[in-house]
């Protein structure tokens, strides 16, 4: 697997994103704003904790055909990327697993590595998930509303964090965020809750809602990327 010359740093300033960088191209700023595919919003760091702690660094490149994986609590395997591959789309496994392989340091999340992900045939589209910071309002369908953040937006879906219910609820929600040209709605399955982020699934947006997370997710994304969504 090949990165591009270790460019998978998101710089996070006033209203605007930076990247790809590599580590070296980075500021040498007491506090700095960062982000990198895995990761699950911007955090808070600096060059120095950066280097030291591993579990900011990005994947080591592998290259194997088999796969342990872990899932649920239990890890399983080994598996062929075929394997994989077959259990993924048949909702075997859910899109939150990590895996694990001779050579590799740590268990890592499956999302860190897009070259996996091309070559086991998952739609892009619903990888492309990306940090966001947007105060968000949900309404559920008596018209009762929340106030919560987002952490994550892809063009199908979004992570929140503040909020708590029981997933299957249908909410419109309403993104405001000086990194959008404008506030946009889109109508959402709650389906999930982990830690302290509630992800919610896109299940109609119109379009120039489409068009504003499209352009902001592919802030985040290479050219052959975008290519490829």
């Amino acid at each position: 697997m090949q990165r591009t010359k270790g460019k998978v740093w998101y710089l996070l300033e006033a209203k605007s994103v930076k990247g790809p960088m590599a580590l070296e191209d980075l500021p040498d700023s007491p506090s700095i704003q960062v982000w990198r595919p895995g990761l699950n919003e911007w955090i808070h760091t600096n060059l120095n904790e950066m280097k030291k702690n591993s579990d900011l660094s990005p994947p080591e490149e592998i290259a194997c055909d088999y796969f342990y994986v872990r899932a649920n609590g239990f890890d399983t395997g080994p598996y062929s990327t075929f394997e994989i591959c077959e259990k993924l789309n048949s909702k075997e496994f859910e899109s939150n697993i990590k895996v694990w392989t001779l050579g590799m340091k740590r268990w890592t999340a499956l999302f860190e590595y897009p070259d996996l992900i091309r070559r086991w045939g998952i739609t892009r589209r619903k990888l492309a998930r990306v940090p966001l910071v947007s105060n968000v309002t949900l309404t559920d369908s008596g018209g009762k509303k929340w106030l919560a953040t987002a952490s994550t937006i892809s063009e199908g879906g979004i992570g929140v964090k503040g909020f708590s219910g029981f997933p299957g609820g249908n909410y419109n929600i309403t993104i405001r965020s000086e990194f959008l040209e404008f506030p946009v709605v889109i109508k959402t399955r709650f389906i999930y809750q982990s830690a302290d982020v509630s992800a919610f699934e896109v299940i109609e947006k119109d379009k120039e809602a489409a068009y504003v997370l499209r352009k902001y997710v592919n802030r985040f994304m290479t050219l052959d990327q975008i290519t490829a969504a």
